[in-house]
């Protein structure tokens, strides 16, 4: 069974809230241009509180639970046996099972995580050579264009993600109904520490 519910309220919380701003912003970050400076000013500010959400995940990832950030980012070991053993049942036509487990769709978190980070990072960097009246500097163009490549990194994961929540859903493992039920998990349920 594919247990969101079996995620912290607080990371439930936090990937809700990752969620809408990410889609927000893509939505801005595809649409504005030199004649829209208030979605330019809409886009930096969402992008300011992206990435402090962001820092926040890295940093509950490096203080909480051991194994956290083995099991988004499995270089070794159990968690990257999990992702072999999940790759060869896909190719056997069964879906890995989800929740907060090492395999397959944690390192697809993992990796969304990472281009997440390089997005807000790059775009925070933007901001600062910004304020700093260095946005025409060389720096800027590379950081800028490099923003950019990231972004629509984030904007196939972000399709990706969506369209396998959807058959996630349809496959009956009601994964989008408990991944957002941003109370406390249900009776019972083991949890990922806050």
């Amino acid at each position: 069974m594919n247990d969101a519910a079996a995620f912290s309220p607080a990371l439930r919380r936090l990937h809700f809230l990752v969620a809408i701003l990410v889609t927000v912003q893509l939505v801005i970050g595809l649409t504005m241009g030199h004649d829209t400076p208030n979605l330019f000013l809409s886009h930096q500010l969402i992008g300011l509180g992206i990435a402090a959400l962001v820092l926040l995940h890295w940093l509950w990832l490096f203080a909480g639970e051991r194994g956290q950030l083995a099991h988004l980012l499995p270089f070794g070991g159990e968690a990257r046996r999990a992702v072999f053993a999940d790759i060869a049942g896909l190719t056997r036509g069964r879906v890995p099972e989800g929740g907060p487990r090492a395999g397959l769709p944690a390192l697809v978190h993992g990796l969304g995580l990472l281009a997440l980070t390089a997005v807000a990072a790059l775009g925070t960097g933007i901001y600062v050579l910004i304020r700093l009246h260095l946005s025409r500097s060389e720096l800027a163009e590379t950081l800028g264009d490099v923003h950019s490549f990231f972004a629509w990194v984030l904007i196939v994961y972000w399709c990706g993600h969506v369209l396998l929540a959807v058959l996630h859903e349809a496959r009956g493992d009601r994964v989008i109904g408990r991944m957002f039920r941003l109370g406390s998990g249900s009776p019972g349920a083991s949890s990922v520490r806050d």
